[in-house]
């Protein structure tokens, strides 16, 4: 599969850096130079990046709201994030050679679905992690064609991401879930909708930075939310039965979140 695709790939470069990337990404000027300069600045081995979200598709864009709490619960703006506490994406991980092979690279974790996740935490666990959440972002990214595909693409990497989550993460969607609908039950109090107003402030400001997303999906934020709720739920069954279920051809594992 992909990992091992990437292991190849390392074999065969003679770079003093590695950047993995996926067919989905369109990659801005200078990218790869701002992202070197960043790893060297915060002196780390590995260097992930937040996407910017192309947003082609009509109901890609009422999705904010979603991509808002996603973030939410992995602090994207740490500088060191702490393992079980962090973003990161396969579609653009940057290593430095040397630490990439120390720490044995994909080959190490070939069994593994979230790649992604799971080298990150293992870069954190030693302090050799960083997020780039510099402006402009470094690429562009188009993942599904369909919300079928963003469904179950989601579901994968939610299911994939609670074991490598922190277990305070449901408790801060939760509040935040709770802090957006509260006002719906109490009409009246000004304050409740105040704090609402902040919640979605914040909203149409991390949406013009991170993604072509439409103010109506601000405006139509149950959507969002309900979205990810429903995805979430969807995961925690699957951990729950531990179902097998595909992507793209092939099979996963209920236990481990590997290959078979």
């Amino acid at each position: 599969g992909k990992n091992w695709a990437c292991h190849e790939g390392a074999g065969h470069a003679s770079s003093d850096y590695l950047v993995f990337t996926d067919a989905d990404t369109i990659h801005r000027k200078h990218s790869l130079k701002r992202a070197i300069s960043f790893a060297i600045d915060r002196q780390v081995g590995m260097v992930s990046a937040l996407p910017f979200h192309r947003c082609e598709k009509y109901w890609e864009r009422l999705m904010g709201p979603f991509h808002f709490l996603l973030l939410l619960v992995t602090n994207p703006f740490l500088e060191k994030p702490k393992p079980k506490n962090l973003f990161s994406i396969g579609q653009y991980l940057l290593f430095n050679t040397k630490s990439y092979w120390q720490r044995g690279g994909h080959e190490a974790i070939a069994s593994r679905v979230a790649e992604d996740l799971v080298l990150a935490n293992t870069f954190a666990a030693q302090k050799d992690y960083a997020l780039y959440t510099n402006q402009p972002a470094l690429y562009e990214v188009q993942m599904y064609r369909s919300f079928g595909e963003f469904v179950l693409g989601w579901r994968r990497s939610f299911r994939a991401g609670i074991s490598l989550s922190s277990k305070w993460s449901p408790l801060l969607v939760a509040s935040v879930l709770w802090l957006m609908l509260l006002p719906f039950s109490e009409p009246r109090n000004l304050i409740f909708w105040s704090i609402l107003l902040i919640l979605l402030t914040l909203m149409v400001k991390w949406q013009a930075v991170f993604g072509r997303f439409s103010r109506l999906g601000i405006f139509g934020f149950p959507i969002g939310i309900a979205t990810f709720v429903s995805i979430s739920i969807l995961s925690f069954w699957d951990i729950i039965f531990k179902t097998d279920y595909k992507w793209k051809g092939r099979s996963y594992r209920s236990s481990d979140g590997s290959f078979k």
